[in-house]
């Protein structure tokens, strides 16, 4: 879909699931006319049915190493198989903190259960659970965590609904 468009580029690249670029800003306006041009001579359809960016609601209490032992036993996770991405509804945050160059690390908490969670890279995250009153629909990863020879649950967070 870019080759039509290399000419705009200061350079790109890609395959069939991804693709970059780099573009001058004065060759933005040009880029989305013609990218626009190109979807229609291309036949591109909009899907409708967009990939939800999780795989399964769960609750928190409904988590634990035994979840994650199973789990497990659909393994290995890759491009066909990506690892599954959880959404938790409601969830309250509590003791958020902000650690080494803009990670979050705060418990997860919903109902009885609380487990901790992390969220790499995703500092601005903090200000999205304060506006929202700390109680969020978190999307996650289940991880396992050995800290010290203990295994615990985290949630390595990617986002919030």
């Amino acid at each position: 879909a870019l080759q039509p468009l290399a000419n705009l580029f200061v350079r790109w690249g890609g395959h069939t699931k991804a693709a970059g670029f780099n573009i001058l800003a004065e060759k933005i306006p040009e880029l989305r006319t013609r990218i626009e041009e190109q979807a229609h001579l291309q036949n591109f359809v909009p899907n409708k049915d967009e990939k939800s960016p999780y795989d399964l609601e769960v609750s928190l209490s409904e988590l634990n190493l035994n979840f994650l032992d199973e789990l497990q036993k659909l393994e290995p996770f890759g491009n066909e198989c990506s690892y599954p991405i959880f959404l938790a509804r409601a969830v309250k945050v509590k003791n958020l903190r902000t650690v080494n160059g803009g990670h979050l690390r705060f418990y997860a908490v919903q109902g009885y259960a609380s487990i901790s969670a992390v969220a790499f890279n995703k500092g601005y995250l903090a200000a999205e659970f304060h506006k929202r009153g700390d109680m969020v629909d978190l999307i996650f990863e289940v991880r396992r965590n050995v800290y010290q020879g203990t295994e615990s649950l985290q949630l390595n967070v990617s986002g919030v609904l």
